[in-house]
């Protein structure tokens, strides 16, 4: 595998190192630098409409199509990616991070997958015959019909999808360059009309920003010329003669080659295994093509009868590894390997079309080392301050591990019995009873409350570290709109809720920003470190967002934790402690929105 797919595969499905990373933002950097150069002093206002190419008009034969089609894929599969985590729980509160989250919800078609843009060209593959594997599989970078210049750009996205604070300018321009273009042909026109609103209101909010003008322009620059140049290397590739069916069948074996080592032992070439063939020639795999031809498993009267491609069909040894595309190359090959079929061109017979992505030094690790830990208090920060998981100290995947083993400690102690054995009747059977006893535990006030205004008032700061992080375990709900599952969207839909759904006004942090403000309590801005070493919190304030942040950046980690973490969470609303608490709030003359919002959301009827 190339470092360019190499590095895609790592920072869209992981694992992603910090070497990985520093790799792609150099890669980034770069590609930034010459677009600002190249539109310095001419470049159109950010956010003015612009025309790109349509596939119909680079390729206006039908089989070009389907090329164009397959090789444009990775950028129509990760459409919206890079805004996967610009509503961080550090920056969710803010008005043009919480519009940028409502554009990245809808372009994943959250409400309706079908409306998604990525899913409708999954849908538009299929109907062209084309098959490839789902985004998220470790095949789907390795295909060899993706050119490199596609490919580039797919790293494009997904490397401001781990850096979005550090290239936020550059990330909006680059999301206004892409809401801006003109639709075409193919485009659908309910999607077009969702994506002028959204730029409308998204462009409304950028003068509040202060965002860097020249960042900005780069990044706008940087999407227009990087699709543009995509469009141009394509067209130049379908222009060239088709590959030989040798060098299509040499590519496909090249891609399946290390994944075949090591069952092909009992199959004899010229007195060798199979197996050693592959393993001796791993980079030119035209020797084994021959060796193959030259043996009994290739029938070259009647290619359809080939041993080779007996194994391939059901029952045989090798059925499912090669696609129906695959197969037919393979057919082709026996046929006449010097033979051009009629069909487009492959990406995977040419030379690479981008330059090599540069080398840089090794990098140190980007997790903060100390010799006595962090405290909850410094990790607190840390984590507001993480980007990706890459920049996850090592101290918070300790004290996630810590609570769980503590945890489980505890439920071993009390020897008691898990709720229900899990089915989908049994947990909505769950939810619906504890709802029902929590209700029937609720008695209104009957008298001034025993709970003091003061003490209500050092309560609220002892919550806020919590908070001000509302939301935060489910921020990695993230990814491409085919790699979303139900369970997936259901979380992303709660985490665009706590987060106000585009609105700032109903974001769940704010609410309770204006509640300690209306009780006049000052806290420093809580990215800092001198809010999570004020001295009116006490240390037991931050172990549990400490918790939830750290969740958060570790989705891949800890994702059936996740799951029960928020099950937790949304049934701890329902009933006689949030009633109450709305009660004694009340009472106090004090302002029980952000309650009230958690009691009507978390509601089984919502």
């Amino acid at each position: 595998m190339s470092e360019l797919r190499r590095l895609c595969q790592a920072l869209l499905n992981g694992p992603c190192l910090p070497a990985d990373l520093a790799l792609a933002q150099s890669w980034l950097d770069q590609a930034l630098a010459e677009a600002s150069a190249t539109e310095a002093g001419s470049a159109p206002v950010p956010g003015s409409p612009w025309r790109g190419a349509s596939i119909e008009e680079l390729a206006p034969d039908a089989a070009q199509r389907t090329f164009m089609l397959q090789a444009w894929a990775p950028l129509e599969l990760l459409e919206g990616i890079w805004l996967g985590r610009v509503a961080s729980p550090a920056s969710g509160h803010l008005p043009l991070q919480n519009r940028l989250l409502a554009l990245y919800t809808d372009s994943m078609g959250l409400d309706s997958p079908a409306q998604s843009p990525a899913l409708r060209y999954r849908a538009r593959l299929t109907k062209a015959g084309i098959s490839l594997p789902l985004i998220n599989s470790p095949d789907f970078f390795q295909h060899p019909d993706f050119p490199d210049g596609i490919l580039r750009v797919a790293l494009h996205h997904l490397t401001l999808l781990h850096r979005p604070e550090r290239y936020f300018p550059e990330l909006m321009g680059y999301t206004l360059a892409y809401l801006s273009r003109e639709p075409d042909e193919v485009d659908d026109p309910e999607w077009s009309v969702r994506r002028r609103r959204h730029l409308n209101a998204i462009t409304a909010n950028i003068p509040d920003a202060d965002l860097d003008q020249g960042r900005l322009r780069a990044g706008n620059a940087l999407y227009r010329q990087a699709h543009a140049q995509a469009h141009r290397d394509l067209s130049a590739l379908i222009r060239q003669p088709a590959p030989t069916a040798e060098t299509r069948m040499a590519a496909i074996l090249r891609a399946k080659l290390p994944h075949a080592i090591g069952y092909h032992a009992g199959v004899r070439l010229e007195d060798r295994s199979l197996d050693d063939w592959l393993n001796d020639n791993q980079q030119q795999p035209e020797a084994v093509l021959q060796a193959l031809r030259r043996s009994s498993l290739v029938n070259t009267t009647c290619p359809a009868a080939s041993r080779l491609i007996k194994a391939m069909d059901f029952g045989g040894a090798m059925f499912g590894v090669f696609s129906p595309e695959e197969q037919e190359a393979a057919r082709d090959w026996i046929t006449d390997p010097t033979g051009r079929p009629n069909s487009a061109p492959l990406a995977s017979g040419r030379q690479p079309l981008a330059d090599s992505i540069p080398e840089i030094p090794e990098t140190p690790s980007l997790q903060p080392r100390t010799g006595r830990g962090l405290s909850v208090r410094q990790l607190y920060t840390a984590l507001l301050n993480c980007e990706s998981p890459v920049d996850v100290p090592d101290d918070a995947r300790r004290h996630v591990s810590q609570i769980l083993r503590r945890t489980r400690l505890w439920a071993w102690l009390r020897a008691k019995p898990t709720p229900f054995a899990y089915s989908p009747e049994a947990l909505a059977g769950f939810v619906t009873e504890h709802h029902r006893v929590e209700l029937a535990r609720y008695c209104p006030l009957p008298g001034p409350p025993k709970v003091d205004k003061p003490f209500c008032q050092w309560a609220m700061l002892q919550l806020t570290p919590a908070l001000l992080v509302d939301g935060a375990w489910l921020a990695g709900m993230n990814g491409a709109a085919e790699a979303l599952d139900t369970a997936d969207r259901h979380l992303l839909k709660i985490y665009l809720d706590e987060l106000g759904d585009g609105r700032p006004a109903w974001n769940h942090p704010n609410v309770h920003r204006k509640l300690l403000a209306s009780q006049d309590l000052r806290l420093p801005d809580f990215r800092q470190e001198a809010f999570a070493q004020h001295p009116a919190l006490c240390d037991a304030a931050f172990e549990l967002p400490v918790y939830l942040l750290a969740m958060g950046l570790l989705t891949q980690d800890w994702r059936p934790e996740i799951l029960g973490l928020n099950l937790a969470i949304e049934i701890s609303g329902l009933g006689a402690g949030y009633l109450r608490a709305i009660d004694i709030l009340r009472h106090h003359g004090m302002d029980p929105t952000l309650i009230q919002l958690h009691l009507s959301i978390d509601n089984p009827a919502s």
